[in-house]
């Protein structure tokens, strides 16, 4: 089976599920989807037709929890409101979302994302909120909460998630239990170790402006943190992979990318792969060197720090197949920063990850 059409599921970060029936006979469709820290959630572009049952859904795809879906397929956060493809009065049908008012049967009546192919619906903006350039802060965590104000301005929060289908374990258990702790480079810092993890891992998000929004951090020249531990994971020994996610990827307002359209595919994030340090050590990569993976949208899209969802620490989560090998790791993150323009990243060695993400 194809890197792009493997059963995965797709999980948000608030990891509760519901199942929400539509109106009407089967159960619907379910496509494919992957673990994901969006903050959106999507169920991989539930098919339906006819009036079928929708496909599971991830209850908490925006932050009122409140599931996007009132008939067949799965509405997603941000787009138009859908019934999912199937039949209204008179006939009519929705297309990717949005009611037609004609009697034939609509095209593409799964809305998996808002773009479906639809050029019109496909508009990137810069994040609402800007950095300046000289506040370089995002979150030194020296306190014991997980918020904080990128560069001063920006509303930021810490995520930590596991694909809970997999078997294998983390520590913290989950976001809730996620705290800084003593021990960091300076002062507190955040402590993540799993053991015999496979599926699709884990990963740590942070968040720059709302987990539904986005940051305009092009007045830096990338992002830094200070970082010990060791891994072993599918990209090798002691190596992770560090993703910088953009809304063009996700399904969502502006979203560019749509699971029904081959090639256009979602969560194709543009990635890095770092060596990680045995002691503390800043990590710096600049905005050039997260590279496009080979799938999905993100391998024909360019990467613009103008409008940055999250900085994410990925260990298996986003990799070319799920994890049979049970994958372990012990890290340590502190001092998460932006680089100013006049630095200089610092991981040449460890090589990029343009080849090492998988579809959905």
């Amino acid at each position: 089976m194809s890197q792009l059409t493997q059963p995965r599921w797709r999980l948000n970060l608030a990891l509760t599920f519901a199942f929400v029936a539509g109106t009407g006979g089967a159960a619907g469709l379910v496509g494919c989807g992957k673990l994901s820290v969006s903050g959106t959630g999507e169920t991989g572009g539930g098919v339906s037709a006819g009036g079928a049952a929708g496909a599971p859904l991830i209850a908490g795809d925006d932050p009122g929890g409140k599931p996007q879906q009132t008939g067949g397929a799965t509405a997603v956060e941000g787009g138009t409101s859908s019934t999912g493809g199937t039949s209204s009065t008179g006939g009519t049908s929705s297309t990717g979302g949005t009611s037609s008012t004609g009697g034939a049967a609509g095209v593409g009546g799964a809305s998996t994302g808002g773009f479906a192919g639809n050029t019109s619906l496909c508009k990137p903006t810069p994040g609402p909120t800007a950095g300046d350039g000289v506040n370089t802060d995002i979150d030194p965590l020296d306190d014991t909460n997980l918020k904080f104000a990128t560069a001063g301005v920006g509303i930021g929060s810490w995520e930590w998630v596991k694909d809970t289908a997999a078997m294998g374990m983390i520590s913290p258990a989950n976001s809730a239990a996620l705290v800084p702790v003593a021990g960091g480079k300076s002062g507190n810092a955040l402590h993540l170790s799993g053991s015999g993890l496979t599926g699709w891992g884990a990963a740590l998000a942070a968040f720059l402006n709302g987990v539904t929004s986005s940051f305009d951090a092009s007045k830096y020249g990338g992002v830094a943190f200070y970082m010990k531990g060791t891994t072993n994971v599918q990209e090798g020994l002691n190596k992770l992979m560090i993703l910088a996610s953009m809304p063009d990827l996700l399904p969502g307002p502006g979203s560019c990318c749509s699971d029904s359209v081959p090639g256009l595919e979602c969560y194709s994030h543009h990635r890095v792969v770092i060596d990680v340090p045995a002691d503390w050590e800043e990590v710096r990569i600049a905005w050039a060197d997260f590279k496009s993976p080979t799938w999905g949208l993100g391998s024909t899209l360019a990467f613009n720090p103008n409008r940055i969802r999250a900085i994410e620490f990925s260990f298996d989560h986003d990799s070319s197949a799920q994890s049979t090998n049970p994958v372990s790791f012990d890290v340590w993150v502190d001092g998460l920063r932006f680089l100013g323009l006049d630095e200089a990243g610092n991981i040449a060695s460890a090589g990029v990850g343009g080849t090492g993400g998988g579809g959905p």
